[in-house]
């Protein structure tokens, strides 16, 4: 328990910083079947994807833990974000279509999403460990 607290209290500057072992606090409270700290990670809005040193997502080292609920409730937030992304992107498809002199067109939400996969960075998305 200590060790979550102090995960979190971290947590608070960097949301996706990590231990000396990649662990994220979403990965330390998935593993330790704390669902409450779990929903209040993912509606901050941590990352699903991070993985560990030995390669663990947050719902692997959950399931392997036996904390299933906790699995599936990552994983769905996980499809919840994607149909979210795919949602967005698709009320503004015009915006990358071909014109008729053939020339396309920029879409700047696809660009700013594919922008932002694999990367955590900006304000508290540093994956730097400040522990």
């Amino acid at each position: 328990e200590r060790a979550l607290v102090s995960s979190l209290e971290a947590t608070l500057a960097n949301l996706d910083a990590v231990d000396s072992h990649g662990r994220t606090a979403l990965i330390i409270a998935a593993a330790n079947g704390n669902e409450a700290i779990v929903r209040a990670l993912v509606s901050a809005g941590a990352d699903l994807d991070g993985v560990d040193s030995g390669g663990n997502t947050a719902d692997n080292v959950a399931r392997s833990a036996g904390h299933v609920s906790i699995a599936r409730l990552i994983r769905a937030e996980r499809a919840k974000r994607a149909q979210l992304v795919q949602s967005l992107l698709s009320r503004h498809t015009g915006l990358g279509q071909v014109d008729e002199g053939g020339t396309a067109s920029a879409n700047p939400l696809a660009e700013m999403f594919a922008s932002f996969e694999g990367q955590a960075s900006g304000p508290g998305r540093s994956r730097e460990s400040p522990f």
